[in-house]
């Protein structure tokens, strides 16, 4: 229990920083690092239901004839992340030129499938 409750404070944690980034998104990495953090809270909240649901049956609800539906769901921010990480080293790097809307678009593939 100890374990879960330490991904949730990590939840909070990275969604305070993801927050505290967006307020400053106009420094040149903000963006990308509250996308990443977002992407990291999201996968530590999912992760800790997953963990609770089992933990503890009955205390989080998971839909019927879904097995392992929190588990499919913390994908979501585990696929954002490289993709929000490449932007930001390249940002971070000074690298502008190389973000375009075809690389961002190329880069969301993985995380629509």
């Amino acid at each position: 229990m100890l374990f879960i409750g330490a991904l949730f404070v990590s939840c909070l944690v990275t969604l305070f920083l993801a927050r505290y980034a967006w307020v400053r998104r106009e420094a040149p990495t903000a963006k990308a690092v509250a996308a990443m953090m977002t992407g990291v809270s999201w996968w530590t909240l999912c992760y800790a239901l997953e963990l609770l649901h089992y933990s503890v049956p009955g205390l989080v609800l998971e839909p019927d004839g879904l097995p392992l539906f929190w588990f499919r769901l913390m994908f979501i921010g585990v696929v954002l992340l490289p993709a929000s990480f490449l932007v930001f080293v390249l940002l971070y790097t000074g690298v502008k030129e190389r973000i375009s809307a075809r690389l961002i678009t190329w880069l969301a593939v993985e995380p629509v499938l």
